[in-house]
Formats: C-alpha cells, structure tokens, sequence
C-alpha cells in the first residue's frame, strides 16, 4: 500500500530508504493559493482607514482633533496613513510582488518560510501600531486639550508610551525586512535573470529597496529624540517627515514598483503592447534618479535648516516660523535649487513614464502583445474581453491621478506657492500635503494596487469574482468620491489659506492657529460638509470591494484561510524548534545532561543580554538568533529610548527599570524553559529503520510527500 498526499503515479524507488527530487515547477499552485491571506489582511485595512476618514471629519471630533495638536497628528496622519499604506498598501504589493517574481525571472521565490513570517510579523506590527496610534493619540491628545503640555503627558505615560508604540514598530519593521530579504534573495544578480520580461524585475527590486530605505527611516523616525527633533523644528523637520518619508516609502517603495507591474499586466488585460519599451526603460532611470535625489536633498536640508533652528533659538527669542526664515536665508539658493531640481527630474520620469501607458492605450490591440514564451507552470491568459479591458481602466485612473499630483507637486514647490502655503499653517497643509497625498498616494497607487487584485486574485484562488458588477460600483464610487475630496481639499484649502493670510496681516498679534480657526467659521458648514460627503463616497467604494473579495473567497474560502494561517504558523515553530541531527545524541544520559547545560546557558546568557544562546547550544541556530536579534533590538529601543532620549529631555530618569524588571527575567525563564523542554522532546537520535519487509521508501515530487512501501529483497 502507498500512502500518499496527493497522486501517487511516482515510480518506486530502487532501494528501500531513497529521496527522489525532482525538478519542481517554477509556478506553485499551492503555494500561490496562500497569497490570498495578503489580500484578506488589506481588505480590512482599507476599509478601516476609509470609515476613519469619515469619523475623523465630523465636526466635534474634527475640532477636537485641531486642538489636540500632536496628539492629534497621532490619529490623523500616523495611524490611517499607516493603515491605508501599510496595511492595505503594502501587503497588497508584497502578495503581488510574490506572484510576479517567477513570471518574469523563470525562478521560484527564495523562501515560503520567509513569506509566511513577513505575513505575520507584517499583519501583527501594523495592526497594532495602528490601535496603539489611536490609543496614544487619545490619551496625549486629551491631556493636550485639557491645558497640560503634550511632552508633560508623554513622559507621566512613560513606559505606556514607548513599550507599546515601540514592539508595534520592530514587529512590523521586521514583517518589512522579511519581505525585503525574500526578494532579494529571489531576484540575485541581474545576469542570472531568463524570463522573457525580466527588465519588470529592475522596478520591483527599486520598489523593493525603497520600502527597506523608508522603513528605517520610519524605525528611526519614532525614536523620541527624533520626534522631538522633528516637532521642534516646524517646516524643517516636516520635509524629513512626512515628506522625505512619504516620497521614499509611496513613490519609490510603490510607485515605482506599480510603474513596472502596468508594464505586465496592461498587455495582457487589453491586448495591446507595450507602446514603447526603450522609452520605458529610460523613464526607469530618470525616475529613479529623481525619487533619490529628492528623498536625500530633503533629508540633508531637513537635519542642516532644523539644527540651525535650534541653535538660533537657543540664543533668542524666535519662533519657530521666525527660526526657519532664518535658517532658510543661510541656507541659500541651495534651499530651492534641490527642491525644485530633483522635483523637475523626477517629474520628467513620471511624465515619461504617463506618455507610454497613453500611447499603450490608444495602440491597436495585437496577437503577440505579450512574449509568447512562458515560465513553467504558468499559463496562457485568455483573450482580453470587456471584463479584463474595464479592469485595464484602473491602471489608466492610476496613470491619470500620478499626472495630476506630479503636475501639483512641481506647483507647489516653486518657492513663492511653498512660502504661502507654509506661512498659512493648517490651512495651507489642506493642499499640501493633503490634496496631493490624496492625488499622489490614495488616487494613483490605490487605483493601481485594486486593478492588481483584481488581475490576481481569481487566479490565485481558482474562482472567478462573484460579481463583475460590484467592481464597476467600486470603481465608481471611489473615482467620485476621491475627485469630490480633491477638489474639497483644493478648493477649501484655497479659501481657508488666503483668508488666514488676511487676518494675520490685518493683526499682526493673531496666531495662525486662532487664524486658521476663525477662517473655519467664517466658511461655515461647507468646510465639514464636503469633506464628510467626499468620504462617504470612499469608504462605500472599500466597502463594496471589500464584499466583492470575501464574496469571492466565500465563506469555507475564508473560514480555510484563516485555519491554513494558524497551522502554518505551526508548521513553522515546529521546524524551528527541530533540533540538527548533528547535535542529536544516541542515550538518554546524554540527552539530560545536555538539556541541563541548555538551561544552564540560556538562562546565564539571557541575563547578560545574549538570549537565544541555549537554543543555538541546542541545534536550533536560526531560532536563536531570531530570539537574540529580536530581544537585542527590543532592549536596545527601550533603553535607549527610555533612559537616553526621556533623560535628554527631561533629566535623569531610572523610574522605568522597576516595571521592566519582570519582563526581563521574566521572558529569560520561559525561553530558558522552553529550549530544555523542546531538547528533552527532539535531541535523541532515533534508532534507524530496520531494512527487509515494510521498510518505508520517501518520494519527493515538487513540494509532495508520498510515502510508498519499499520493495522486498529478491530471494536468493
């Protein structure tokens, strides 16, 4: 009898105790059914950072949020940003990007492991920055409202405040970092690249990169001395964050890479070639040139205008507005010439890059508008009908809002339209960077990202969607609410910003803040009222594409993903905790006595700082350091955060040691135990199977396990 997982048509082996590999196809059915989870996870996601929008516009909880200063910046911009970007956005292109990989490099992807892990660190980390934002944001924002100075309520919440905001962070930097060594390791070096459109692998590698850069710049970014940096130092530090960040993680994290996906998918949805591939190609490297430029020049001018800044108001009476006049005039012609020259480059790229796709789509469709050849395992798509060609109109609504907000964002930094904005405060950051993150981020990428599921995800899954029409309904909804919300944005910004310039000049004692707020009063109802109808628009539109994907998946779908989640996490403590045959031993005297000195090692090690040290003294080494990198990254955030950032800024402060003291012993003894008990259950070599009848051959085809009886010996 065989028993096997799925066919057992293999030859028998010709010994008794045999693997046979076989050369595995590059396109894993199985393993691609797994992507789905990615696409669940950014469904919900999406949908909560819509239903925000909506709630966070109403009027009590938009004043409040007003006068909740950073508190409020918390909610509004860090936690939806995070989980529209993130948790709808990114996982979205990662799922993507693992499905893309083998059809263009005719190559499996490096590690299934490494998938699994960056979804759950990466679902984990976001989801709970997201709630921790909204929860700090409260707090902080409360305590603000009621008179009490935001850094007062930040060091009373003390380790409430950085524990938290700090795992949320390292989990979800680590899901990213995950991710980025999966793709690395997939795409290795260029010359080792056959599929026949390879060249796509160049954009996914940039966007790849770009995540990675904006993720440790978002890492460092919530360190205390670098928020305090960037909140003291008003505009300065507002081109590290949100700016500098913004560009590198959605223009060259997404952008970028979605620039490179259209080139894939558009031929196959239309039927029409790509218009002109050297243009293309060349469009890549302006672009890439830009986006960096961009990004460093920011970054450079952000830490070189905002420590002048501080040192200016360290020796006067300035404000802050007065501060970076000052330092701006310093700074020079410099201030403006590397805005504005990278901006014009990266601008150029995009426009570039908008002219192939609208001549792509004017062209005459093709029978070759795809490369015939393909990788193994994958097949044909079928001719383009009106369903693919209306999902084909995402990417063109992409490529429209990516020309729009690169048109606005050459606008707005000319230097007289940035001092205007800038000089309005709330008012002016209702058109930058609100309208054109709206334009930019939500309307260009999003676009992009639901045509992308749209295309995959029937094809992962094995069903086609339940309803064409919901997509036609999303697909509206959304174009009206995202263009209502624009012009909103544009038009209120506008008013709202020239009419604060006129009561800061009719007196010059008013403040922007009270400015900006009489401004709102004097506009009335329509400030509100717009916005919130705007919204509803878009979140209907998440709403109905949210439906249209569980519909899809259906119930059993749904209910199987979630169980496959939880046993693959199992599958994967389980092979970590798996102890090398080499550190196995033969007698249970031995095996006691080792998982003594496991205990022994861990437990000393962990005091010291060297967690993990007993599970790599066991066998199991890359447990070990994931525990030791993870535990080492953990305390050196907390500590540094805690005992020098809080120090620099509010004196000597031990206070935080006595909570900490019993997580940090705490996690030394159950890790200590845990590597002894798993020892004791997987560290004795087992005895080998007796050759002759009902031995057991194992066969290995592809990523299937069958287990055959092997043959009997001859008789003599």
């Amino acid at each position: 009898m065989a028993t096997s997982i799925t066919r057992s048509n293999t030859q028998v082996p010709s010994t008794r105790r045999q693997t046979i590999a076989r050369p595995r196809a590059v396109i894993d059915v199985a393993r691609e059914r797994s992507y789905v989870r990615f696409y669940a996870a950014a469904v919900i996601g999406l949908v909560l950072g819509g239903l925000q929008g909506i709630i966070q516009r109403i009027p009590p909880i938009a004043e409040w949020l007003y006068a909740a200063g950073y508190g409020g910046h918390l909610i509004t911009n860090l936690a939806q940003s995070h989980i529209i970007m993130v948790g709808a956005g990114t996982l979205t292109v990662t799922a993507t990007f693992y499905y893309l990989l083998p059809r263009i490099l005719n190559r499996p992807i490096y590690s299934t492991t490494l998938t699994n892990l960056s979804f759950y660190f990466t679902v984990t980390g976001v989801y709970s920055f997201y709630f921790v934002m909204l929860i700090e944001g409260t707090i902080l924002g409360s305590a603000v409202v009621h008179g009490i100075d935001y850094d007062t309520a930040r060091r009373t919440l003390g380790i409430w405040y950085d524990l938290p905001t700090g795992i949320a962070g390292a989990l979800m930097g680590i899901g990213y970092w995950l991710f980025v060594a999966n793709i690395y390791l997939t795409t290795r070096s260029p010359r080792t690249w056959k599929g026949p459109e390879a060249f796509i692998a160049k954009y996914i590698f940039l966007g790849t990169t770009g995540l990675f850069i904006g993720t440790l710049q978002g890492f460092y970014q919530i360190l205390p001395w670098s928020v305090d940096f960037i909140r003291l130092t008003g505009e300065a530090g507002r081109m590290i964050d949100p700016v500098a960040h913004a560009h590198m993680n959605m223009v060259c994290g997404m952008a970028m890479a979605l620039m490179g996906m259209c080139y894939y998918f558009i031929p196959r949805l239309t039927g029409k070639p790509i218009w002109n591939l050297p243009l293309a190609r060349t469009s890549f490297w302006i672009t890439a040139i830009g986006v960096f430029g961009f990004w460093l020049g920011l970054i450079s001018l952000g830490l070189i205008e905002g420590n002048i800044m501080l040192d200016l108001m360290k020796h006067a009476s300035l404000t802050t507005d007065q501060a970076y006049a000052l330092a701006v005039d310093r700074v020079g012609i410099w201030h403006n010439l590397i805005r504005a020259g990278f901006g014009a480059i990266m601008g150029v790229g995009f426009w570039t890059f908008i002219t192939v796709i609208y001549m792509t789509f004017r062209s005459k469709p093709r029978a070759n508008a795809y490369p015939s050849e393909l990788v193994e395992g994958d097949i044909a798509p079928p001719k383009p009908d009106k369903n693919s060609r209306f999902i084909a109109v995402f990417f063109f609504t992409t490529v429209t809002a990516m020309l729009i907000g690169t048109i606005q964002g050459v606008i707005q930094i000319l230097p007289f339209v940035t001092n205007w904005l800038q000089a309005a405060g709330q008012a002016g950051d209702m058109i930058t960077p609100d309208a054109h993150a709206q334009m930019n981020i939500v309307a260009s990428i999003g676009f992009g990202l639901m045509g992308l599921v749209y295309y995959v995800l029937p094809r992962v899954w094995g069903k086609p969607w339940a309803s064409q029409h919901l997509i036609r309904v999303s697909f509206t909804l959304i174009v009206v609410g995202i263009g209502l919300y624009y012009l909103s944005l544009l038009t209120l910004g506008l008013i709202e910003t020239s009419e604060v310039h006129r009561l800061v000049a009719a007196d010059p004692t008013m403040t922007v803040s009270a400015a900006f707020a009489q401004a709102r009063h004097d506009v009335g109802w329509a400030h509100y009222f717009w916005l919130i109808f705007s919204n509803c628009f878009i979140a209907l539109g998440y709403i109905a594409y949210a439906t249209n994907v569980f519909a899809t998946l259906g119930p059993a779908g749904f209910r199987d993903a979630i169980v496959n989640w939880v046993l693959d996490a199992a599958r994967l403590m389980d092979r970590a905790v798996n102890v090398k045959k080499r550190q196995q031993v033969a007698t249970v005297s031995e095996l006691r006595s080792n998982a003594i000195k496991v205990f022994l090692v861990e437990l000393f090690a962990g005091c010291i700082g060297f967690l993990g040290a007993g599970w790599f003294r066991s066998g199991r080494p890359a447990f070990g350091l994931s525990i030791f990198f993870t535990w080492f990254c953990g305390w050196i955030i907390f500590v540094e955060w805690v005992l020098a950032a809080q120090s620099q800024v509010f004196g000597p402060d031990f206070s935080f040691v006595r909570p900490a003291l019993p997580l940090y012993f705490g996690l030394i003894i159950v890790s200590a135990v845990s590597a002894t008990v798993t020892y004791l259950r997987r560290g004795l070599r087992r005895p080998q199977v007796p050759q002759g009848t009902g031995a057991r051959a194992r066969v290995i085809e592809g990523d299937v396990l069958l287990i055959e009886d092997a043959p009997t010996a001859k008789a003599e």
